[in-house]
């Protein structure tokens, strides 16, 4: 970024297994938490929870919108908003000034699909550069499987005991 004045204001989608960045611009910092301010009390925006989780995993159909800029002492500040595909690209253009237009664009499968091969060439990279990553990711996949079955067993007691109840 150009000064410390300035934030990155983006957007994100869901392609490929992952996120990919589809837009991103510099604004100042007022501007950014401005923008911010008036997404996230967007009555058609949602936070990170049940409801992200379930747009994203099942049916996979929600843009990320948020901003970026450095703090002192090595700090960033990061906030990102959702919102639904049907209502997202009205909504991040209302609230971030950026054409509904090139955001249906980016939106194209084929464009997406680009999007997503690019962010995959770029981690292939990252990893043949730096093996010492694959080995840390299998270590982190390891311990959280084993958390995850540690939950499941947790769950399982717990219901089998009446203290759930399962529908």
């Amino acid at each position: 970024m150009s000064s410390d004045s300035s934030a990155l204001i983006w957007v994100d989608a869901q392609a490929g297994g992952g996120r990919v960045e589809i837009y991103s611009r510099e604004v100042s910092k007022a501007d950014a938490l401005r923008m911010f301010a008036s997404a996230s009390s967007d009555t058609r925006a949602f936070e990170e929870d049940l409801t992200d989780w379930v747009a994203t995993e099942i049916v996979g159909d929600v843009l990320y919108a948020g901003y970026f800029y450095p703090k002192s002492k090595g700090l960033d500040e990061e906030k990102q908003v959702s919102f639904a595909l049907v209502n997202a690209c009205e909504a991040i253009s209302k609230h971030f000034g950026i054409d509904a237009g090139i955001l249906e664009h980016a939106l194209r499968p084929e464009n997406l699909a680009e999007l997503a091969a690019a962010r995959d060439a770029e981690i292939a990279s990252l990893v043949h550069d730096l093996p010492e990553l694959t080995k840390d990711a299998e270590t982190v996949r390891e311990k959280h499987a084993s958390v995850q079955a540690a939950l499941a067993d947790e769950l399982a007691k717990a219901i089998a005991a009446g203290k759930i109840t399962s529908h």
